[in-house]
This record gives structure tokens, C-alpha cells and sequence, in this order.
């Protein structure tokens, strides 16, 4: 119970650490359920949980996001609805991270810079309307 209280919790990462708790399985099932009704877990509390999480303190765009929600377990559709409920600007995200970076390129020709953060923002998952964006819009700053 504790293990489940401590933050929102998927269901396949319950199910992993009942598997490796050793639980049996009539055991195990009494307990999802309860868990279940005391709303202890569930993909859509949790994937708005990690979404929120990402967004504050990770800086992660939204192809990131969908891919460590799909490793853990979660639901396509889950993940496109909160998704869609949840207010998630690409381009400010990006410019955090460029900003971040920023002084490692410093002294590089503009060129070479831009092509740098191109590149790190294509690792990072954004698409190229999003890093086009950036792009201008750092380079207009400097």
C-alpha cells in the first residue's frame, strides 16, 4: 500500500512490483482491486501526474513525453486525451533548453551555432516547425 501511495501509480508498474514482490496471485488481484477502488492507480491520474511532473521540471517535448508514457505502460488514446487537456507550449520548452545550452556555442560561428542547436532539439524530439521557430527566434535575440 505504501508503495502505491507515495505518488500516482500506472497500472503495469503495480503489476511489475507485485510480480517481483513475489505476491501470489490471488492476493495480487484483491489488492489491484482495492487499490483500484481507493484510486491508488490508474494510467490516466497517472500520465497527467507524469506529464505535470515533466513539464515543471524536466523540459521535455511532447514526443518524449509520449514515448516514456508508452514505456511505462500507458494507453495511446490516455496519453492523446491528456495530452490535449494539458496546456504544453513546445516552443517555450525549447527555448529553456537552448538557453540552457547556450554557453557551450558561444563562440562558434553563427552558422556552426545554429546548425549545434538544430541538432540538439532534433535529439530532444521537436519537430522541425518547432525548432525552425526557435531557431529564428534565439537568432533574432543575438
Amino acid at each position: 500500500m505504501r508503495f502505491a501511495s507515495l505518488r500516482p501509480r500506472s497500472e503495469k508498474e503495480i503489476r511489475l512490483w507485485f510480480k517481483r514482490k513475489k505476491v501470489p496471485e490471488s492476493f495480487y488481484e484483491k489488492l489491484f482491486g482495492k487499490l483500484a477502488r481507493l484510486e491508488m492507480v490508474g494510467d490516466e491520474k497517472f500520465a497527467k501526474w507524469w506529464i505535470d511532473s515533466r513539464i515543471q521540471f524536466k523540459s521535455k517535448s511532447k514526443k518524449e513525453l509520449v514515448f516514456e508514457l508508452r514505456n511505462k505502460g500507458i494507453d495511446q488514446n490516455i496519453i492523446e486525451d491528456v495530452l490535449s487537456e494539458t496546456e504544453f507550449d513546445e516552443v517555450k520548452t525549447a527555448k529553456e533548453l537552448l538557453k540552457n545550452k547556450a554557453y557551450k556555442w558561444q563562440k562558434l560561428p553563427s552558422k556552426e551555432k545554429r546548425k549545434k542547436k538544430t541538432e540538439f532539439l532534433g535529439r530532444r524530439g521537436f519537430g522541425w516547425e518547432v525548432i525552425k521557430k526557435v531557431i529564428n527566434l534565439t537568432d533574432a535575440v543575438e
